[in-house]
């Protein structure tokens, strides 16, 4: 190929791939992932996914990778060809030739999306043999845990604990570990998970991850909690809101951070293979049982969509009130599933539970094939679900802050 149909070439591909803004940390784990299939000789996101999860996150890394490689070696040979040298012209088209062409057939199957659409069949679904998450998954632990697992841990934690805070936090919430993180996300500012008082309650929200300006979450997520039967965890938290004029700001150093101090306390509590998530899936488990599964769920979770909340800890599992869950609120409203897949996942759930009943051991779960249709609502107010009636008027305002630690003062109008 001539130098000028190799850099056409290079530009056709860059110009159909997203320039997206990504946190710093994100950007370099896509990098890597991208590298690592550059080197195998293989960019297809498809091979060497063991599960849909991986697929993903190996389609974004290539998308991103590729992106980034690509712009660098079109202005390489950008200059390359100004500055008139036949060797680095030759050099950088060559580099440029060998990258598209390795490049250009996993794009064309696994193209980047200009606009969500969620009426798109994933490639992952027509792959043979899926396999099915294991043991390991987050969920498939809650069986193994003790009744009151997460006060019990949350009481093993020292007093001098810096993260003594941040878990009681996620004793009553579902918030992701990266959300205790303060920083940008979906262009506001995040300042950690926020905790207010309100007479005999705590209203705790957060700014969710994944939300993409609400395309594939929401841009706000909350819990209602009464502090008398959140237990200690909730008590903890009153007292601060009590002591820094009514609401506070809660934060960690860093997921990862986060992680090993829930295995140091998990350890002294003498709970096995307990992570940050699993906070996540027993209050989704407690949530389904107190409010039944959906739209309730999915918005405390930060869910887009109803049928996420189906990856997350079973009902059976949950205890109603558990972590003195009142209700959740939310600023869009989750999509519904369609008819199809409403009955798809009753026939599922009537299944799984014939197994139960007549002995079977371990836990039966499926895919709900099909597509959602519907897109998600916007709203001025918060969208509130509670276990029995009233609604409360929220208004939120940006948090003034001070002091230092885990814990920040804040401000709360309402």
């Amino acid at each position: 190929m001539k130098v000028l149909e190799i850099l056409e070439r290079g530009q056709e591909i860059l110009a159909g791939l997203p320039d997206r803004g990504l946190p710093g940390k994100t950007a370099a784990s896509y990098q890597k992932t991208h590298d690592r299939m550059r080197v195998s000789g293989c960019m297809d996101p498809m091979n060497g996914a063991r599960t849909r999860d991986t697929y993903g996150v190996r389609r974004a890394a290539l998308h991103y990778g590729a992106s980034v490689t690509l712009r660098g070696l079109v202005n390489e040979l950008e200059r390359a060809s100004t500055s008139r040298d036949v060797e680095k012209i030759q050099a950088a088209a060559g580099a440029l030739h060998t990258y598209t062409e390795l490049v250009a057939v996993p794009l064309q199957r696994h193209p980047p999306e200009a606009e969500v659409d969620f009426s798109t069949r994933s490639p992952w679904q027509d792959k043979a043999e899926k396999p099915r998450r294991g043991a390991g998954s987050k969920k498939f632990i809650l069986p193994s845990l003790p009744p009151g697992w997460r006060e019990k841990l949350w009481l093993a934690l020292p007093e001098t604990s810096r993260y003594r805070t941040v878990i009681a936090t996620m004793c009553l919430c579902p918030a992701r570990p990266g959300e205790y993180v303060f920083g940008i996300r979906d262009e506001q500012y995040a300042p950690g998970v926020q905790v207010l008082r309100r007479g005999d309650q705590l209203l705790i929200y957060t700014v969710p991850l994944k939300s993409h300006g609400g395309q594939y979450g929401t841009e706000l997520a909350g819990v209602e909690v009464s502090i008398a039967q959140g237990g200690a965890p909730a008590r903890h938290l009153a007292n601060l809101c009590d002591e820094t004029g009514g609401s506070i700001e809660v934060m960690a150093d860093g997921a990862d951070a986060l992680r090993k101090a829930v295995g140091r306390a998990a350890a002294s509590a003498s709970l096995k293979g307990v992570t940050p998530y699993c906070f996540r899936a027993q209050w989704i488990a407690d949530a389904k049982s107190t409010l039944g599964s959906g739209e309730a769920v999915a918005a405390g979770a930060g869910h887009i969509s109803v049928k996420s909340q189906s990856r997350y800890g079973r009902a059976e599992h949950g205890r109603k009130g558990g972590g003195g869950l009142l209700g959740t609120f939310s600023k869009r409203q989750p999509r519904q599933l369609t008819a199809e897949r409403q009955a798809r996942f009753s026939r599922l759930k009537e299944h799984a539970h014939q197994l139960r009943t007549a002995g079977a051991k371990g836990i039966v779960g499926g895919d709900i094939s099909g597509s959602s249709v519907g897109s998600a609502v916007a709203r001025s107010e918060p969208l509130k679900f509670r276990v029995h009636g009233g609604e409360k008027t929220i208004q939120w305002s940006a948090c003034v802050c001070a002091g230092a630690g885990g814990v920040k003062v804040g401000h709360w109008i309402g």
